[in-house]
Protein backbone atom coordinates (compact mmCIF):
# COMPACT_ATOMS: atom_id res chain seq x y z
CA UNK A 1 0.00 0.00 0.00
CA UNK A 2 1.52 3.30 -0.64
CA UNK A 3 3.07 5.33 2.56
CA UNK A 4 0.85 8.63 2.00
CA UNK A 5 -2.58 6.17 1.69
CA UNK A 6 -1.34 4.62 5.09
CA UNK A 7 -1.17 7.72 6.38
CA UNK A 8 -4.21 8.55 5.67
CA UNK A 9 -5.98 5.51 6.97
CA UNK A 10 -4.22 5.92 9.49
CA UNK A 11 -5.27 9.57 10.26
CA UNK A 12 -9.13 8.23 9.82
CA UNK A 13 -8.65 4.88 12.42
CA UNK A 14 -7.43 7.66 15.03
CA UNK A 15 -10.75 9.91 14.49
CA UNK A 16 -12.98 7.80 14.78
CA UNK A 17 -17.19 8.57 15.19
CA UNK A 18 -20.16 7.57 17.04
CA UNK A 19 -22.63 7.59 14.50
CA UNK A 20 -23.33 3.56 12.65
CA UNK A 21 -22.63 3.92 8.44
CA UNK A 22 -22.94 1.35 6.11
CA UNK A 23 -20.94 1.41 2.86
CA UNK A 24 -21.85 -1.28 0.03
CA UNK A 25 -19.56 -2.44 -2.17
CA UNK A 26 -21.40 -0.80 -5.87
CA UNK A 27 -23.90 -0.48 -4.60
CA UNK A 28 -26.21 -1.21 -1.29
CA UNK A 29 -27.73 1.88 0.10
CA UNK A 30 -25.89 3.66 2.80
CA UNK A 31 -27.28 5.29 6.20
CA UNK A 32 -25.58 8.70 5.82
CA UNK A 33 -25.28 10.72 8.60
CA UNK A 34 -23.59 14.49 7.58
CA UNK A 35 -20.21 14.89 8.46
CA UNK A 36 -18.53 17.43 10.57
CA UNK A 37 -15.07 17.67 9.34
CA UNK A 38 -12.80 17.39 6.08
CA UNK A 39 -9.69 15.10 5.78
CA UNK A 40 -6.33 16.87 5.65
CA UNK A 41 -4.94 17.35 2.70
CA UNK A 42 -1.90 14.48 2.89
CA UNK A 43 -1.58 13.54 -0.35
CA UNK A 44 -3.26 14.83 -3.78
CA UNK A 45 -3.89 11.53 -5.09
CA UNK A 46 -5.21 10.51 -1.20
CA UNK A 47 -7.63 12.90 -1.34
CA UNK A 48 -9.01 12.55 -4.38
CA UNK A 49 -9.70 8.66 -3.48
CA UNK A 50 -10.74 8.94 -0.09
CA UNK A 51 -13.58 9.65 1.28
CA UNK A 52 -13.33 13.37 3.42
CA UNK A 53 -16.74 12.40 5.65
CA UNK A 54 -15.35 8.61 6.55
CA UNK A 55 -13.26 10.47 9.71
CA UNK A 56 -16.07 11.03 10.97
CA UNK A 57 -17.14 7.57 11.20
CA UNK A 58 -14.72 5.53 10.22
CA UNK A 59 -15.32 3.07 13.30
CA UNK A 60 -18.60 2.34 12.43
CA UNK A 61 -19.47 -1.49 10.94
CA UNK A 62 -18.62 -1.69 7.54
CA UNK A 63 -21.07 -4.28 5.59
CA UNK A 64 -20.53 -4.64 2.07
CA UNK A 65 -22.98 -6.29 0.18
CA UNK A 66 -21.43 -7.80 -3.56
CA UNK A 67 -23.27 -6.27 -6.46
CA UNK A 68 -22.75 -9.79 -8.15
CA UNK A 69 -21.30 -11.59 -5.12
CA UNK A 70 -18.79 -13.62 -8.01
CA UNK A 71 -17.65 -10.03 -8.91
CA UNK A 72 -16.11 -9.56 -5.47
CA UNK A 73 -14.69 -12.78 -4.72
CA UNK A 74 -13.39 -13.74 -8.26
CA UNK A 75 -12.72 -10.43 -10.07
CA UNK A 76 -12.11 -12.95 -13.46
CA UNK A 77 -16.38 -13.64 -12.68
CA UNK A 78 -16.93 -9.75 -13.61
CA UNK A 79 -18.51 -10.72 -16.68
CA UNK A 80 -21.57 -12.85 -14.84
CA UNK A 81 -23.18 -9.83 -13.39
CA UNK A 82 -26.84 -10.58 -14.45
CA UNK A 83 -29.78 -8.59 -15.55
CA UNK A 84 -31.66 -9.31 -12.41
CA UNK A 85 -28.95 -8.89 -9.96
CA UNK A 86 -29.02 -5.19 -11.70
CA UNK A 87 -32.44 -4.53 -11.03
CA UNK A 88 -32.32 -5.56 -7.18
CA UNK A 89 -29.20 -3.41 -7.18
CA UNK A 90 -31.31 -0.60 -8.32
CA UNK A 91 -34.50 -1.41 -6.54
CA UNK A 92 -33.22 -1.78 -3.29
CA UNK A 93 -31.37 1.49 -3.85
CA UNK A 94 -34.88 3.48 -4.23
CA UNK A 95 -36.38 1.34 -1.77
CA UNK A 96 -33.86 2.22 1.04
CA UNK A 97 -34.40 5.80 0.54
CA UNK A 98 -37.77 5.86 -0.17
CA UNK A 99 -37.93 4.14 3.48
CA UNK A 100 -35.76 7.01 4.63
CA UNK A 101 -38.46 9.68 3.55
CA UNK A 102 -41.37 7.50 5.16
CA UNK A 103 -40.07 7.39 8.38
CA UNK A 104 -38.41 11.16 8.94
CA UNK A 105 -40.15 13.32 6.29
CA UNK A 106 -42.12 16.18 7.69
CA UNK A 107 -44.56 19.20 6.10
CA UNK A 108 -41.27 21.26 6.14
CA UNK A 109 -38.15 20.90 4.08
CA UNK A 110 -35.67 18.89 5.95
CA UNK A 111 -32.12 19.08 5.90
CA UNK A 112 -31.12 15.60 7.23
CA UNK A 113 -29.75 12.60 5.91
CA UNK A 114 -32.55 11.87 3.36
CA UNK A 115 -30.53 15.27 1.70
CA UNK A 116 -27.26 14.14 0.88
CA UNK A 117 -28.53 10.50 0.52
CA UNK A 118 -31.07 11.21 -2.45
CA UNK A 119 -28.08 12.44 -4.02
CA UNK A 120 -25.77 9.14 -3.00
CA UNK A 121 -28.35 6.89 -4.38
CA UNK A 122 -28.29 8.22 -8.25
CA UNK A 123 -25.36 7.98 -7.87
CA UNK A 124 -25.21 4.53 -7.16
CA UNK A 125 -27.48 3.37 -9.14
CA UNK A 126 -25.62 5.12 -12.63
CA UNK A 127 -22.57 2.77 -10.61
CA UNK A 128 -24.46 0.04 -10.98
CA UNK A 129 -25.54 0.15 -14.67
CA UNK A 130 -22.33 1.65 -15.96
CA UNK A 131 -20.92 -1.41 -14.29
CA UNK A 132 -23.62 -3.79 -15.71
CA UNK A 133 -22.45 -2.13 -19.06
CA UNK A 134 -18.90 -2.48 -18.62
CA UNK A 135 -19.47 -6.47 -18.74
CA UNK A 136 -21.25 -6.15 -22.11
CA UNK A 137 -19.43 -6.34 -25.61
CA UNK A 138 -18.78 -3.19 -26.39
CA UNK A 139 -20.09 -3.31 -29.73
CA UNK A 140 -23.87 -4.02 -28.21
CA UNK A 141 -23.35 -0.44 -26.21
CA UNK A 142 -24.39 3.16 -27.60
CA UNK A 143 -21.46 5.85 -27.84
CA UNK A 144 -22.77 7.27 -24.61
CA UNK A 145 -22.86 3.97 -22.94
CA UNK A 146 -19.40 2.77 -23.93
CA UNK A 147 -18.21 6.31 -22.52
CA UNK A 148 -19.37 5.98 -19.25
CA UNK A 149 -18.78 1.69 -18.70
CA UNK A 150 -16.86 0.57 -15.91
CA UNK A 151 -14.68 -2.30 -16.70
CA UNK A 152 -13.28 -4.18 -13.97
CA UNK A 153 -14.28 -3.99 -10.35
CA UNK A 154 -13.64 -0.74 -8.73
CA UNK A 155 -11.62 -0.86 -5.84
CA UNK A 156 -13.41 0.06 -2.25
CA UNK A 157 -10.98 3.16 -1.54
CA UNK A 158 -12.53 4.17 -5.31
CA UNK A 159 -15.88 3.89 -4.57
CA UNK A 160 -16.09 5.31 -0.94
CA UNK A 161 -13.98 8.54 -2.69
CA UNK A 162 -16.78 8.40 -5.71
CA UNK A 163 -20.23 8.38 -3.29
CA UNK A 164 -19.04 10.75 -0.71
CA UNK A 165 -16.06 13.01 -2.73
CA UNK A 166 -16.61 16.39 -0.86
CA UNK A 167 -17.49 18.78 -3.77
CA UNK A 168 -20.59 17.09 -4.75
CA UNK A 169 -21.98 14.57 -1.59
CA UNK A 170 -24.20 17.03 -0.40
CA UNK A 171 -26.05 18.53 -3.35
CA UNK A 172 -24.34 16.97 -6.74
CA UNK A 173 -23.47 17.60 -9.56
CA UNK A 174 -23.55 14.09 -10.35
CA UNK A 175 -20.77 12.52 -12.52
CA UNK A 176 -19.65 9.32 -13.35
CA UNK A 177 -17.02 6.67 -11.73
CA UNK A 178 -15.07 6.72 -14.92
CA UNK A 179 -14.66 10.14 -14.35
CA UNK A 180 -14.00 9.90 -11.09
CA UNK A 181 -11.07 7.58 -11.54
CA UNK A 182 -9.30 9.92 -14.45
CA UNK A 183 -9.63 12.33 -11.46
CA UNK A 184 -7.67 10.32 -8.87
CA UNK A 185 -5.17 8.91 -11.77
CA UNK A 186 -4.34 12.94 -12.38
CA UNK A 187 -5.89 12.62 -16.03
CA UNK A 188 -8.20 15.61 -15.30
CA UNK A 189 -6.39 18.39 -16.06
CA UNK A 190 -4.95 20.90 -18.66
CA UNK A 191 -1.67 20.46 -17.92
CA UNK A 192 -0.57 16.68 -18.13
CA UNK A 193 1.50 15.77 -15.20
CA UNK A 194 0.57 18.87 -13.48
CA UNK A 195 -2.30 20.55 -11.21
CA UNK A 196 -5.16 21.81 -13.50
CA UNK A 197 -5.35 25.81 -13.38
CA UNK A 198 -8.52 26.06 -12.67
CA UNK A 199 -8.84 28.90 -9.79
CA UNK A 200 -9.78 31.63 -12.20
CA UNK A 201 -12.44 29.33 -14.01
CA UNK A 202 -13.48 28.37 -10.42
CA UNK A 203 -13.71 31.60 -8.71
CA UNK A 204 -15.86 32.94 -11.45
CA UNK A 205 -18.30 30.58 -10.54
CA UNK A 206 -17.91 31.03 -6.39
CA UNK A 207 -18.93 34.58 -6.96
CA UNK A 208 -21.11 34.09 -9.32
CA UNK A 209 -22.80 32.06 -6.50
CA UNK A 210 -22.59 34.45 -3.88
CA UNK A 211 -24.25 36.87 -6.23
CA UNK A 212 -27.15 35.15 -6.65
CA UNK A 213 -26.89 34.08 -3.08
CA UNK A 214 -27.07 37.64 -2.13
CA UNK A 215 -30.05 38.65 -4.10
CA UNK A 216 -31.91 35.54 -2.41
CA UNK A 217 -31.25 36.82 0.63
CA UNK A 218 -31.79 39.80 0.42
CA UNK A 219 -35.38 39.06 -1.70
CA UNK A 220 -36.10 36.10 0.92
CA UNK A 221 -37.84 38.15 4.11
CA UNK A 222 -40.50 39.74 1.51
CA UNK A 223 -41.03 36.80 -0.69
CA UNK A 224 -41.81 33.55 0.93
CA UNK A 225 -43.66 30.21 0.51
CA UNK A 226 -45.56 30.67 3.91
CA UNK A 227 -47.12 33.73 2.48
CA UNK A 228 -48.70 32.13 0.29
CA UNK A 229 -50.97 30.47 2.54
CA UNK A 230 -51.65 33.22 4.85
CA UNK A 231 -54.61 35.24 5.16
CA UNK A 232 -53.47 38.26 3.65
CA UNK A 233 -52.56 36.41 0.39
CA UNK A 234 -55.80 35.22 -0.03
CA UNK A 235 -57.34 38.18 0.59
CA UNK A 236 -56.10 40.01 -1.86
CA UNK A 237 -56.96 40.46 -5.76
CA UNK A 238 -56.49 37.80 -7.78
CA UNK A 239 -53.84 39.67 -10.48
CA UNK A 240 -51.37 40.03 -7.23
CA UNK A 241 -52.19 36.42 -6.29
CA UNK A 242 -51.08 35.85 -9.90
CA UNK A 243 -47.92 38.10 -10.22
CA UNK A 244 -46.51 36.85 -6.64
CA UNK A 245 -46.86 33.48 -7.47
CA UNK A 246 -44.52 34.77 -10.51
CA UNK A 247 -42.04 36.53 -8.90
CA UNK A 248 -41.85 34.02 -5.76
CA UNK A 249 -41.10 31.26 -8.68
CA UNK A 250 -38.21 32.87 -9.82
CA UNK A 251 -36.60 33.70 -6.41
CA UNK A 252 -37.21 31.07 -5.00
CA UNK A 253 -34.79 28.60 -7.16
CA UNK A 254 -32.07 31.21 -6.61
CA UNK A 255 -31.02 29.06 -3.31
CA UNK A 256 -30.58 25.99 -5.93
CA UNK A 257 -28.34 28.63 -8.48
CA UNK A 258 -26.34 29.20 -5.56
CA UNK A 259 -25.82 25.51 -3.97
CA UNK A 260 -24.72 24.50 -7.59
CA UNK A 261 -22.96 27.18 -8.30
CA UNK A 262 -20.42 26.52 -5.18
CA UNK A 263 -20.50 23.06 -5.76
CA UNK A 264 -19.69 23.30 -9.41
CA UNK A 265 -16.75 25.92 -8.52
CA UNK A 266 -15.27 23.10 -5.48
CA UNK A 267 -15.51 20.36 -8.73
CA UNK A 268 -13.70 22.55 -10.90
CA UNK A 269 -10.67 23.44 -8.60
CA UNK A 270 -9.68 19.99 -8.24
CA UNK A 271 -10.06 19.48 -12.04
CA UNK A 272 -13.57 16.96 -11.99
CA UNK A 273 -15.17 20.04 -13.77
CA UNK A 274 -12.25 19.53 -16.89
CA UNK A 275 -14.10 18.67 -20.07
CA UNK A 276 -11.07 18.54 -23.06
CA UNK A 277 -10.22 22.03 -24.82
CA UNK A 278 -12.46 23.92 -28.06
CA UNK A 279 -11.41 24.44 -31.06
CA UNK A 280 -9.41 27.12 -30.22
CA UNK A 281 -7.33 25.16 -27.52
CA UNK A 282 -8.72 26.24 -24.77
CA UNK A 283 -9.48 24.43 -21.66
CA UNK A 284 -13.21 24.16 -21.30
CA UNK A 285 -14.48 23.42 -17.53
CA UNK A 286 -18.12 22.73 -17.51
CA UNK A 287 -18.30 19.23 -17.10
CA UNK A 288 -19.88 19.44 -13.30
CA UNK A 289 -21.78 22.41 -14.63
CA UNK A 290 -25.48 22.15 -13.07
CA UNK A 291 -26.43 25.39 -14.65
CA UNK A 292 -26.20 27.72 -17.82
CA UNK A 293 -27.11 30.96 -15.85
CA UNK A 294 -27.62 33.29 -19.62
CA UNK A 295 -30.09 30.83 -20.83
CA UNK A 296 -31.59 30.13 -17.42
CA UNK A 297 -32.15 34.00 -16.93
CA UNK A 298 -32.93 35.01 -20.67
CA UNK A 299 -35.08 31.87 -22.24
CA UNK A 300 -39.30 32.60 -22.82
CA UNK A 301 -39.35 28.93 -22.95
CA UNK A 302 -40.01 26.00 -20.43
CA UNK A 303 -37.88 23.73 -22.14
CA UNK A 304 -35.10 26.07 -22.23
CA UNK A 305 -35.43 26.13 -18.30
CA UNK A 306 -35.25 22.91 -18.01
CA UNK A 307 -32.27 22.57 -20.11
CA UNK A 308 -30.48 25.06 -18.08
CA UNK A 309 -31.41 23.98 -14.47
CA UNK A 310 -29.82 21.29 -12.79
CA UNK A 311 -28.28 20.06 -15.84
CA UNK A 312 -26.64 16.65 -14.68
CA UNK A 313 -29.59 15.31 -12.79
CA UNK A 314 -31.04 15.84 -15.76
CA UNK A 315 -28.58 14.09 -17.82
CA UNK A 316 -28.21 11.49 -15.38
CA UNK A 317 -31.95 10.78 -15.92
CA UNK A 318 -32.30 10.60 -19.50
CA UNK A 319 -29.14 8.72 -19.35
CA UNK A 320 -30.11 6.01 -17.13
CA UNK A 321 -34.20 6.04 -16.69
CA UNK A 322 -35.38 7.67 -20.17
CA UNK A 323 -33.21 6.00 -22.63
CA UNK A 324 -33.31 2.75 -21.17
CA UNK A 325 -37.18 2.87 -21.49
CA UNK A 326 -36.77 2.87 -25.08
CA UNK A 327 -37.94 -0.52 -25.17
CA UNK A 328 -41.55 0.60 -24.56
CA UNK A 329 -41.53 1.84 -27.91
CA UNK A 330 -43.19 5.15 -26.75
CA UNK A 331 -41.20 8.41 -25.91
CA UNK A 332 -43.92 9.91 -24.28
CA UNK A 333 -44.41 6.91 -21.82
CA UNK A 334 -41.08 7.10 -21.77
CA UNK A 335 -40.83 10.65 -20.34
CA UNK A 336 -43.42 10.54 -18.06
CA UNK A 337 -41.96 7.41 -16.16
CA UNK A 338 -38.86 9.16 -16.05
CA UNK A 339 -40.44 12.49 -14.60
CA UNK A 340 -42.22 10.04 -12.43
CA UNK A 341 -38.93 8.47 -11.58
CA UNK A 342 -37.75 11.70 -10.19
CA UNK A 343 -40.83 12.70 -8.57
CA UNK A 344 -40.70 9.93 -5.88
CA UNK A 345 -36.89 10.44 -5.59
CA UNK A 346 -37.44 13.74 -4.42
CA UNK A 347 -39.74 12.40 -1.80
CA UNK A 348 -42.89 11.06 -0.93
CA UNK A 349 -45.10 14.00 -0.95
CA UNK A 350 -47.76 14.53 -2.90
CA UNK A 351 -46.71 17.93 -4.00
CA UNK A 352 -43.74 16.37 -5.73
CA UNK A 353 -45.95 14.26 -8.25
CA UNK A 354 -48.21 17.79 -9.32
CA UNK A 355 -45.26 19.60 -9.98
CA UNK A 356 -43.63 16.63 -12.26
CA UNK A 357 -47.21 16.19 -14.16
CA UNK A 358 -47.16 19.75 -14.50
CA UNK A 359 -43.79 19.95 -16.14
CA UNK A 360 -44.62 17.15 -18.61
CA UNK A 361 -47.87 19.11 -19.57
CA UNK A 362 -46.90 21.78 -20.38
CA UNK A 363 -44.07 20.71 -22.11
CA UNK A 364 -46.36 18.73 -24.50
CA UNK A 365 -48.58 21.99 -24.88
CA UNK A 366 -45.55 24.36 -25.68
CA UNK A 367 -44.07 21.62 -27.60
CA UNK A 368 -47.52 21.98 -30.00
CA UNK A 369 -47.28 25.40 -29.88
CA UNK A 370 -43.58 25.85 -31.25
CA UNK A 371 -44.72 23.36 -33.77
CA UNK A 372 -48.30 25.29 -34.46
CA UNK A 373 -46.37 28.44 -35.08
CA UNK A 374 -43.25 26.90 -37.18
CA UNK A 375 -45.50 25.17 -39.69
CA UNK A 376 -48.50 28.05 -40.03
CA UNK A 377 -47.70 30.98 -42.18
CA UNK A 378 -50.17 33.70 -41.09
CA UNK A 379 -48.15 32.94 -37.28
CA UNK A 380 -44.90 32.52 -38.66
CA UNK A 381 -45.17 36.16 -40.46
CA UNK A 382 -46.79 37.25 -37.25
CA UNK A 383 -43.78 36.15 -34.83
CA UNK A 384 -40.97 37.16 -37.68
CA UNK A 385 -41.98 40.86 -37.74
CA UNK A 386 -39.25 42.67 -35.77
CA UNK A 387 -41.13 45.27 -34.15
CA UNK A 388 -43.02 42.90 -32.47
CA UNK A 389 -40.68 40.63 -31.13
CA UNK A 390 -39.76 42.44 -27.77
CA UNK A 391 -43.35 42.54 -27.04
CA UNK A 392 -44.04 38.77 -27.57
CA UNK A 393 -40.60 38.10 -26.06
CA UNK A 394 -42.49 39.88 -22.72
CA UNK A 395 -45.59 37.82 -23.34
CA UNK A 396 -43.77 34.90 -23.38
CA UNK A 397 -41.47 35.74 -20.56
CA UNK A 398 -44.69 36.57 -17.92
CA UNK A 399 -46.33 33.12 -19.35
CA UNK A 400 -42.86 31.35 -18.74
CA UNK A 401 -42.35 32.52 -14.90
CA UNK A 402 -46.45 32.85 -14.24
CA UNK A 403 -46.73 28.67 -14.72
CA UNK A 404 -42.89 28.22 -13.57
CA UNK A 405 -43.92 29.44 -10.25
CA UNK A 406 -47.48 27.67 -10.93
CA UNK A 407 -45.53 24.45 -11.11
CA UNK A 408 -43.06 24.78 -8.15
CA UNK A 409 -46.35 25.63 -5.40
CA UNK A 410 -46.98 21.73 -5.11
CA UNK A 411 -42.77 21.84 -5.37
CA UNK A 412 -42.68 23.72 -2.45
CA UNK A 413 -45.59 23.56 0.16
CA UNK A 414 -45.31 19.64 -0.18
CA UNK A 415 -48.62 18.67 1.12
CA UNK A 416 -52.27 18.61 -0.07
CA UNK A 417 -53.64 21.08 1.81
CA UNK A 418 -51.11 23.84 1.53
CA UNK A 419 -50.44 23.31 -2.23
CA UNK A 420 -54.92 22.70 -2.86
CA UNK A 421 -55.38 26.17 -0.80
CA UNK A 422 -53.20 28.17 -3.12
CA UNK A 423 -54.42 26.86 -6.37
CA UNK A 424 -57.83 27.14 -4.90
CA UNK A 425 -57.15 30.68 -4.81
CA UNK A 426 -56.17 31.15 -8.39
CA UNK A 427 -58.94 28.51 -9.59
CA UNK A 428 -56.48 26.23 -10.55
CA UNK A 429 -55.47 28.57 -13.35
CA UNK A 430 -52.29 26.47 -14.72
CA UNK A 431 -54.35 23.17 -15.22
CA UNK A 432 -57.36 25.01 -16.98
CA UNK A 433 -55.45 26.53 -19.32
CA UNK A 434 -52.57 23.76 -20.49
CA UNK A 435 -55.53 21.38 -20.17
CA UNK A 436 -57.65 23.38 -22.63
CA UNK A 437 -54.58 24.02 -25.15
CA UNK A 438 -53.84 20.46 -24.89
CA UNK A 439 -57.33 19.58 -26.48
CA UNK A 440 -57.81 22.90 -29.01
CA UNK A 441 -54.13 23.08 -30.31
CA UNK A 442 -54.74 20.28 -32.42
CA UNK A 443 -58.22 21.91 -33.92
CA UNK A 444 -56.19 25.32 -34.14
CA UNK A 445 -54.00 23.90 -35.83
CA UNK A 446 -55.74 22.45 -38.50
CA UNK A 447 -57.39 25.64 -39.24
CA UNK A 448 -54.30 27.39 -39.82
CA UNK A 449 -51.41 24.58 -41.27
CA UNK A 450 -52.18 24.42 -44.93
CA UNK A 451 -52.48 20.64 -45.91
CA UNK A 452 -49.41 20.83 -47.71
CA UNK A 453 -47.07 21.65 -44.85
CA UNK A 454 -49.03 18.75 -43.23
CA UNK A 455 -48.37 16.74 -45.76
CA UNK A 456 -44.29 17.14 -45.89
CA UNK A 457 -44.15 17.03 -42.54
CA UNK A 458 -45.68 13.65 -42.44
CA UNK A 459 -43.37 13.07 -45.30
Amino acid sequence: MPQDTCQVLQYIRSHGSTGPERISFCLVPALFPLPEGDLPHSSLQCVHRTLDCLLQFWDAVLSFTAMCPNSVSHPEAYGSYSHGCLHHVCLSDETYLMAGYYFTATEHYDIKWTMPHCVLTLKLIGLAIDYYDGGKDPELLTPEQRRFAVRGVPTLLEVSGFSYFYGAFMVGPQFSMTDYQKLAKGEMTDVPGQRPNSFVPALKRLSLGLLFLVTYTLSSPYISEEYLISDDYMEKPFWFRCGYILVWGKIILYKYVTCWLVTEGVCILVGLGYNGNDQNGKPVWDACANMKVWLYETTPLFTGTIASFNINTNAWVARYVFKRLKFLGNKLLSQALALFFLAIWHGLHSGYLVCFQMELLIVIVERQVINLVRDSPTLSTLASITALQPIFYVLQQTNHWMFMGYSLVPFCLFTWDKWMKVYKSIYFLGHVLFFTLLLVLPYIRKLLVPRKEKLKKAE
